[in-house]
């Protein structure tokens, strides 16, 4: 569910950081992205909430109603990472992320491998915060440095009429682009959903599908997709890093 909603998180307009020739028309993209954020983020944490019964119910999953509140924090860390990545590939500093990433993947370790000592018995929970505080960790680092770098800019550049601007211009991203990426992003997840409604009883796999855990049932589609199509969308992430799809 957070990797459905995530992708659409800036309305798609984190894309049109790379257009502009000027980096001052560029920031004011970004500043409408985080505007995006913030704004789908703040629709997400209600809806979740008034129809937290409904989702439960929807998905066969009991086991996820104590951890949905977590899909808000979630959604505002990957939609403000997806921002910074893409001014950080137009300014082409790719050790910043590089930094991010290593920074991520020992925070996630060290904080499921603290959790899960500390837990008696072993929970989600630690998988799922540890999740979270790897993505966090990856979303400071990441925007620390741009401010570090960045900062004298983004303060002199960013204006509410040039974010309104950027918004009407690129407005075919989030009224069309968004929805193409929200039947791929659901198509992918869509076996998940299916299997958890009529077939089993899914834990918070179902909500934050890279945290590495599911039930008996759902045990062999977890590791045919762990390891078949998770790599690739790796792989294919890694490719894309340095170049806009644009």
């Amino acid at each position: 569910m957070t990797s459905i909603i995530s992708i659409i998180s800036c309305l798609r307009y984190e894309y049109s950081i790379m257009l502009p020739e000027s980096n001052e028309d560029a920031v004011n993209l970004l500043g409408l992205s985080v505007l995006a954020v913030l704004a789908i983020t703040g629709f997400t944490a209600p809806v979740v909430w008034y129809f937290k019964a409904q989702i439960v119910d929807l998905l066969n999953a009991p086991q996820i109603e104590n951890y949905l509140w977590l899909v808000s924090p979630f959604v505002f860390v990957n939609g403000i990472f997806l921002a910074l990545n893409q001014w950080n590939s137009r300014t082409k500093l790719f050790k910043r992320l590089s930094f991010s990433r290593v920074s991520s993947s020992v925070s996630t370790t060290a904080t499921q491998i603290l959790l899960g000592i500390s837990e008696r018995p072993p929970t989600s929970a630690g998988l799922i915060g540890g999740s979270l505080a790897g993505q966090s960790v990856a979303t400071l680092v990441l925007g620390g440095q741009i401010w570090r770098d960045d900062r004298s800019l983004i303060k002199k550049s960013l204006s509410w009429r040039k974010m309104y601007e950027g918004a009407v211009r690129h407005r075919n991203l989030p009224l069309i682009d968004s929805w193409s990426a929200l039947m791929n992003s659901i198509s992918w997840q869509l076996p998940a959903f299916l299997l958890s409604a009529f077939f089993c009883s899914c834990s918070g796999w179902l909500l934050f599908p890279r945290v590495p855990f599911a039930p008996a049932p759902y045990e062999f589609y977890w590791r045919i997709n762990f390891t078949g199509v998770l790599p690739e969308g790796v792989t294919g992430s890694i490719r894309g890093k340095p170049q806009h799809p644009c």
